[in-house]
């Protein structure tokens, strides 16, 4: 009889789809429905962007840092230098340089192209963990060219690259982006 019931567990187990982030290259197209954060009372994540400025709370941010499948198993996947700084009281501010930015526009700003500075490791952490946080609501974005909230208008694209890549782009209302991921590698 425990065999039997062994044996049925495991075929159910087997079946169950199990995933530890959103699967963002089926999403073809999405509204994003940004929250208003209160940066006075919470600590907050500042990202700045090229063209936007990120606020998630910290709060948030250290659940996210520690992904758990649909089975509740969880999943490390070493987000040590970001829960470092999560972990810290206050506000932090992290200066994306990398994403955003050409190796010309790096070294005509820093004299350096491989400019690296102490939170280089925590956003290359935060680079799925901010796209799982945006995709599910939880933070406030501001345009830099404006200086205003940014309520609507932002959404998620899919884009088609090179050699058969693909990319996930989140987009201002203007067109210009705030956080991209690569969702799938060309030949």
């Amino acid at each position: 009889m425990g065999v039997i019931r062994l044996i049925l567990f495991s075929l159910i187990l087997i079946q169950t789809t199990a995933y530890s982030q959103v699967d963002f290259d089926k999403i073809k197209q999405k509204r994003l429905e940004p929250i208003t954060i209160d940066t006075v009372n919470e600590d907050v994540l500042i990202v700045e962007k090229r063209f936007a400025t990120l606020y998630f709370k910290k709060a948030d941010v250290r659940e996210y840092a520690i992904p758990h499948n649909n089975l509740g198993v969880r999943i490390d996947q070493h987000h040590n230098n970001l829960l470092e700084v999560v972990n810290t009281s206050g506000d932090t501010r992290l200066v994306d340089w990398w994403n955003d930015y050409t190796d010309e526009e790096r070294q005509s700003i820093h004299g350096n192209p491989n400019f690296v500075n102490e939170h280089k490791k925590a956003l290359s952490e935060l680079y799925y963990v901010g796209a799982d946080l945006i995709h599910d609501g939880k933070f406030m974005v501001v345009d830099k060219a404006s200086g205003e909230e940014v309520r609507k208008g932002l959404k998620i694209k899919r884009v088609k690259g090179l050699y058969g890549s693909r990319y996930v782009e989140f987009l201002l209302p203007n067109g210009q982006k705030f956080w991209h991921l690569v969702t799938r590698l060309g030949e």
